[in-house]
């Protein structure tokens, strides 16, 4: 291996010899931010979704109601007997759809779990950052220990470490490519409990570590305790810095990015159904329905129950609607694989 590379390996057997430190007070130095992504920082940088055409995959809105009343008929009585199996069978009809968010997100001492509003467990990099090297830079536009966002690209420090897991350090230990850009980063490969290979990451830095929810800290402000004088101290240096501490779910910029993907989904469905009417075999007839239809909607939502986009499913089956879905992904993916990094799962 590269003897330029900064890696120390951990386990699951040093996990539980770390612990926080209770301190009476909080300060700048004691904030570290945390970030876990499936999108290797190259060159250092970590991108906005907007910036790095990141990509995900989503229930097309216009075929949805079509394709679930098609998979029911597959069970008896049309009645699903096994909710994750017809999830599984769902899911395998997902398009392609770009990702407009022109955020970054991170939390502060302590790693997001899921939640009902993302998946983010199990990401091959976490990404840790200490706060005061970008507590002044103009992109920072939300301070909240569950939610730290940028409106900007982030450039990461020499401080910067990388944690990735073992599984996907592996797979590609022997990519002389991602083994070079390695060398721009302290890294960490770690092996079981992700959560717990934090904690003891970031303990070990001499910063505490904290469970976060949805609202904050999961102790915080039940009794004066550690987690409640750190978000204290964060809502005090956000106020100093002049710093908004809305949540991004209730900003202008939230708003301004949903109206952009609203555009981009609505583009993104008319050009699958127009692909999917160039290279399927129905009758004229339907094929001026349908054509009519998405000529006059206004709200692409009213095509999801429109008898021509049921009838055409039943025209074309659903092995065919599948194999249109995969060609469309694949030609969309193209479009901007160049431009997400190298790295991705």
């Amino acid at each position: 291996m590269n003897s330029k590379l900064n890696i120390t390996y951990i386990d699951s057997s040093m996990y539980d010899k770390k612990e926080n430190i209770t301190k009476s007070n909080y300060n700048l130095d004691d904030c570290v931010i945390i970030r876990t992504t499936d999108i290797f920082p190259k060159d250092k940088i970590i991108q906005t979704p907007i910036h790095g055409n990141a990509y995900g995959f989503g229930g097309s809105v216009i075929f949805r109601e079509a394709i679930i009343r098609k998979i029911k008929q597959s069970y008896p009585n049309g009645v699903v007997s096994d909710e994750e199996d017809f999830l599984n069978k769902l899911n395998q009809y997902n398009l392609f759809f770009d990702i407009p968010r022109s955020t970054i997100h991170f939390t502060i001492n302590g790693l997001v779990l899921s939640h009902l509003y993302g998946n983010f467990s199990n990401k091959p990099f976490i990404i840790i950052e200490p706060l005061k090297n970008h507590i002044d830079e103009k992109s920072l536009v939300g301070l909240r220990v569950e939610d730290t966002y940028f409106k900007d690209d982030v450039m990461l420090s020499n401080d910067a470490y990388i944690m990735i897991s073992k599984t996907y350090f592996d797979a590609f230990k022997d990519n002389q490519e991602f083994i070079l850009s390695l060398q721009d980063f302290n890294i960490i490969v770690f092996d079981g409990d992700e959560k717990k290979a934090v904690d003891f990451v970031i303990r070990s830095l001499g910063y505490n570590s904290f469970n976060i929810n949805n609202h904050g800290y999961s102790e915080a402000f039940m009794k004066d305790n550690d987690e409640t004088r750190m978000i204290k101290f964060i809502e005090s240096l956000a106020n100093k810095k002049g710093i908004s501490q809305d949540r991004h779910c209730f900003s202008e910029i939230y708003k301004e990015d949903y109206d952009l993907m609203y555009k981009m989904v609505d583009k993104r469905e008319r050009d699958f159904l127009l692909f999917v009417l160039d290279n399927a075999i129905i009758t004229d007839d339907l094929n001026k329905q349908i054509i009519y239809e998405l000529s006059n909607y206004f709200d692409i939502t009213r095509l999801t129950n429109s008898k021509a986009i049921h009838k055409l499913v039943d025209m074309i089956g659903l092995d065919n609607l599948k194999k249109f879905i995969t060609e469309f992904n694949q030609k969309c993916v193209l479009e901007v694989t160049d431009n997400i990094g190298n790295y991705t799962i």
